[in-house]
């Protein structure tokens, strides 16, 4: 059994919300040696030298992050610039960590593990390259223009081609790769729900108190707010009808298009209250009569998997949610109401506000349960045993 792991995350370990890049590594470190290898930022080069980050940090026993330092600017966007940075940083990570003398698994979240594969097989020829797809990558902002689309597309043939193993984050992008490789694994996101399953009831009553100023019923929202994401000509349809309900958001705010911030601002019942500490979430989720996912249909929208739709569930809120076909087994089992165009959604929030049976709220937090990392990280360890 290889007992090394080592992951090549896409971008920074700390992000502004925990996501699987996070997570993953802290559970696997209960068992496993882990070391982390951060997507090579100029900015890290900076804070480098400024000694505010050291170039490795221990989180704990077993995981290890190595803040990778852009030489150059522009990766994503000049092919060499990107190979230069990777393997700058490949060749000081395998001596500050040793590993060059022990086989290893690399789980990768992006197709840059293709510039360090020369390295690879001169350091130890004996590594296993698992790629572990969570999006449409061809969807999300960094792979947007030409010069990034086409890096990234060579990148991604030369990963299928040297990995052994392809993990991915959703059925949609289960059936995608199973055209492109010979082992292809669907693994589902699990969601992180210590938080949700303790809840504080301390917590409850300073959510209740800070959020005494928004009128009820709410309908909530946990996650980014994204132009590319999120569909907000839905989401000004929603706020418009259901004037009368207050429309939560927790999260980070990336909103670009002007027009749109505008009308959200002129929304008296549109609350955004930003990024709040994981351990308060469920409080929050707790105070909503309905949780919402108005994902776009688009590029990204037909491959995501939103995580959040388990914290909602751990909680037993009914959700609605855009045609995502991620979700579909979801609304099959009657646990989320599934909506195929913008009058269905406000058709099914009206449900979804009036839902009253609390035989589905039992069903919800079951299937949440049955989902979440305590629950699962043994199957991600056959995974790697396979």
């Amino acid at each position: 059994m290889i007992k090394d792991n080592v992951i090549l995350l896409g971008g920074p370990f700390l992000n502004d919300l925990d996501r699987i890049e996070q997570t993953l590594p802290k559970y696997l470190s209960r068992y496993r040696k882990v070391h982390c290898f951060e997507y090579p930022r100029f900015k890290n080069l900076v804070l480098v030298f400024l000694r505010k980050i050291k170039l490795s940090e221990r989180v704990n026993t077993n995981l290890t992050i190595f803040h990778s330092i852009g030489l150059l600017p522009f990766g994503r966007n000049i092919p060499l610039i990107n190979k230069l940075n990777h393997v700058f940083n490949y060749i000081i990570f395998t001596s500050i960590t040793s590993l060059s003398n022990r086989a290893y698994n690399i789980i990768s979240f992006t197709p840059e593990i293709s510039y360090l594969f020369n390295q690879l097989n001169t350091i130890n020829s004996t590594h296993r390259v698992i790629y572990y797809v969570l999006d449409n990558y061809m969807s999300l902002p960094y792979w947007s223009n030409n010069l990034q689309r086409n890096q990234l597309k060579s990148l991604e043939r030369k990963t299928l081609l040297n990995s052994s193993l392809v993990i991915t984050a959703s059925i949609p992008l289960y059936r995608l790769f199973k055209k492109k490789h010979t082992r292809v694994i669907l693994y589902t996101t699990p969601a992180e729900l210590s938080p949700f399953i303790k809840n504080s009831s301390k917590n409850t009553i300073l959510i209740s108190r800070k959020t005494s100023y928004i009128p009820e019923p709410r309908i909530g929202f946990i996650g980014s707010l994204y132009d590319w994401r999120i569909n907000f000509q839905l989401l000004l349809k929603l706020l418009k009808h259901f004037h009368n309900i207050s429309f939560v958001f927790l999260g980070t705010f990336h909103i670009q298009n002007e027009e749109i911030i505008k009308k959200l601002n002129k929304m008296k019942n549109f609350y955004f209250l930003g990024k709040k500490k994981y351990s308060t979430i469920p409080n929050y989720i707790e105070s909503f009569k309905a949780c919402i996912i108005p994902y776009s249909l688009g590029k990204y929208g037909k491959y995501a998997y939103p995580v959040k739709v388990n914290e909602y569930l751990c909680k037993g809120k009914p959700i609605v949610s855009t045609a995502l076909p991620a979700l579909k087994s979801l609304s099959k089992k009657k646990l989320l109401y599934w909506s195929k165009n913008n009058k269905e959604f406000i058709r099914n929030t009206q449900i979804a506000l009036n839902e009253k049976a609390k035989y589905l709220a039992r069903m919800r937090k079951k299937e949440a349960i049955k989902n979440s990392w305590q629950n699962r990280i043994s199957e991600f360890l056959n995974i790697l045993n396979t």
